[in-house]
């Protein structure tokens, strides 16, 4: 096969959306689009092993282009099998690329350690998941959404966004905010334009994900640190409000994350944090295997299953005051179940992770319809000085 420019000079303008799934799932095509100087030459196989690594790099360079199918950090380690061109002019060509998808490094990781306790669970399965997790509701984000509708893919693009203004809008304006547990830093923005703080600093444990999240993080002038959330590295009354969107059944321990909330806080400072409560505990071998199962993918351990009134009272035990808590799951986990649903049978991924997704929200979908799980926004306030 001879293209009409020389590799070196090629550069990836763009990459269209997976299609043409085999009924194994194995494999995929796609054309893709590349230009450079007018020339001939043959290509080899190695070649295209480069072009794969080259287009990854286009992705991470322009921040996940919407038309480049290569993220920073890939779910998937495409492997060029096979390319044809399907037109080409003076000085761009138009190929179809066949490649595999395979498992990545972290997913293996973290499937080992399933078995086993790590000492930063978190940063195992975050790092596992990537920067373009597959049922990811849109680019960048990883919270479950605030819905409005039924749950239709139109309404999963602006869900998660809605949970952080929502949350963003009950903070004081100015000021400085700590984000604990803020993902892969699509919310930053949003806090950041909703807030409006002096200061934003961006607290997570899984490094990988700051580093993905590093354009985000500067659009929203965000300080990232890469710390625990109940050691905040920060000192005594420092931070104006605090906000941590569903990342705290991923901590060690809640009443520490509280008691550390406490400490940075200013006096009369605010707390607002959404999270994933355990109502109950399990009653049939359904909602055991079920409950343990997800705890394991998660790399939770037992504590992290706490019902929303024993949230609220840790809360309360560690010295906030004025602590609410609201029960919204019904706008958060049925319009996602049924969306993600609806994805999972669509989505471009190897078989085998289709299969653990499918069984993931199957189990999900069990422990909400029986009552077990629920969904909470808690807010809190740091108390007035002593007179």
């Amino acid at each position: 096969m001879a293209l009409p420019f020389p590799f070196d000079a090629a550069f990836v303008v763009g990459h269209a959306a997976t299609a043409d799934e085999r009924g194994d799932g194995s494999h995929t095509s796609s054309p893709l689009l590349i230009s450079g100087d007018a020339s001939v030459r043959l290509w080899t196989p190695e070649d295209f092993a480069r072009l794969a690594v080259r287009s990854r790099r286009a992705g991470s360079d322009q921040e996940k282009r919407s038309d480049c199918g290569f993220s920073s950090a890939p779910a998937f380690e495409p492997i060029v099998e096979r390319a044809t061109v399907i037109a080409h002019g003076p000085s761009s060509c138009v190929l179809s690329l066949r490649y595999v998808r395979t498992w990545t490094r972290a997913q293996l990781r973290h499937v080992g350690r399933l078995w086993r306790f790590s000492t930063n669970p978190a940063a195992t399965v975050y790092d596992s998941l990537g920067a373009d997790f597959f049922l990811a509701p849109a680019p960048g984000w990883l919270n479950l959404g605030l819905w409005e509708g039924p749950g239709d893919e139109a309404e999963a693009a602006v869900a998660p966004r809605r949970l952080v203004e929502t949350m963003a809008g009950r903070l004081p304006r100015g000021g400085v905010i700590l984000d604990v547990g803020n993902g892969l830093g699509a919310q930053d923005p949003v806090i950041a334009e909703v807030a409006l703080p002096h200061t934003l600093v961006a607290l997570n444990i899984t490094e990988s994900q700051l580093h993905a999240g590093r354009f985000r993080l500067a659009e929203a002038s965000a300080h990232p640190v890469v710390g625990d959330a109940t050691r905040i590295p920060l000192g005594d009354g420092t931070v104006d409000a605090v906000i941590s969107v569903e990342a705290a059944f991923h901590f060690p321990s809640r009443p520490a994350f509280f008691v550390e909330v406490g400490r940075v806080l200013r006096p009369g400072g605010r707390l607002v944090m959404s999270d994933i409560s355990t109502e109950r505990l399990p009653r049939t071998a359904a909602e055991v295997l079920a409950g343990a199962t997800s705890l394991r993918f998660w790399g939770l351990g037992l504590a992290a299953a706490a019902s929303a009134t024993v949230i609220r009272q840790q809360a309360c035990d560690a010295g906030l005051v004025d602590v609410r808590v609201e029960r919204i799951g019904r706008r958060v986990f049925e319009p996602m179940l049924r969306w993600a649903a609806g994805k999972v049978q669509r989505v471009p991924a190897p078989r085998s992770q289709r299969w653990a997704a499918r069984l993931m929200l199957a189990q999900w979908s069990l422990l909400r319809r029986r009552g077990l799980l629920d969904y909470i926004l808690l807010e809190a306030t740091a108390p007035p000085p002593a007179p």
